[in-house]
């Protein structure tokens, strides 16, 4: 809202419904900020790699998915704070 921008596309927000109904309301805050911080990294190797502009999209499913197989594998971010 504050850039003007859509920051999550509406397929995000559905897949994000689906893990959280699939995996619980607790997993959802280890699931959206170890989707985050792998999609930093992801985007900042896809600039790298392809010399794309820093307002350039890429798709966030395929972090939320990693984020989702991270917390499945016993991964949990919250646990660390």
């Amino acid at each position: 809202m504050v850039t003007g921008k859509e920051g999550m596309g509406y397929g995000d927000f559905k897949l994000l419904a689906a893990i959280g109904a699939w995996l619980g309301l607790t997993s959802l805050f280890s699931v959206v900020l170890f989707a985050s911080v792998s999609g930093i990294v992801f985007g900042l190797i896809i600039q790298t790699i392809r010399g794309q502009k820093k307002t350039d999209a890429f798709p966030f499913g395929p972090c939320l998915v990693m984020g989702a197989l991270a917390w499945m594998a016993g991964l949990d971010v919250t646990q660390w704070f």
